[in-house]
């Protein structure tokens, strides 16, 4: 049988050690390391450092997947969470402009509102208050004082929404001569205003 040389032997072992050489030069090799204790040691030498490389790509493949596993799993928690902070977002601005528009009321400034007195009679005095600025009016408030003065108040929203229909917002008051306080005193009313006791229009007088 042909005998390879040390030189050559070392050349293929290489592919010996990685199995790709061709049956052939095998039973060459595996002939020559029987008699050859240094490329013996050598081909021992390579299949450890072989073995060392593969557990090394493991390692490394598997720590490229957990990597990839943990973006993945971050990225799904990053959106969850950026959706539900955008939802908490939504509803604080809706729930903020409700608020601005429905609950938190301020008082229509009498800069804003016109009054016309439509009838008089010994009972009632009969009022149209019309908000000019075209702004809906929400609610409203009156209050009667010992004097016999009577304040009218409208409200609305902090931030007011027009009415939607392009006309001005308007109400009719029967306002009786005689208010009952909450005592059950009778008080005769002698003039109406609209506004405040520091801000206001007279109305109405006897």
């Amino acid at each position: 049988m042909t005998r390879i040389s040390c030189e050559v032997a070392r050349d293929l072992l290489p592919l010996y050690c990685d199995d790709v050489c061709s049956q052939e030069s095998r039973i060459l090799i595996e002939e020559h390391l029987k008699n050859c204790s240094d490329c013996d040691d050598l081909l021992k030498k390579m299949k450890m450092e072989c073995s060392a490389s593969t557990e090394q790509e493991m390692h490394d493949e598997e720590f490229v997947k957990a990597m990839a596993s943990g973006w993945k799993k971050s990225v799904k928690n990053g959106f969850v969470k950026g959706v539900v902070a955008t939802l908490i977002l939504c509803l604080c601005l809706v729930g903020g402009y409700w608020g601005l528009t429905r609950w938190i009321l301020t008082s229509v400034p009498s800069a804003n509102i016109q009054a016309n007195v439509v009838s008089v009679t010994d009972e009632h005095v009969k009022i149209i208050l019309e908000a000019t600025d075209g702004k809906k009016v929400l609610t409203n408030a009156m209050v009667v004082e010992d004097s016999g003065k009577l304040y009218l108040l409208e409200k609305r929203g902090v931030i007011a929404t027009q009415t939607g229909d392009g006309e001005n917002w308007a109400a009719t008051y029967t306002l009786p001569k005689i208010q009952k306080t909450e005592d059950g005193e009778n008080i005769h009313i002698k003039e109406i205003y609209y506004g405040t006791e520091n801000d206001n229009i007279l109305i109405w007088s006897e």
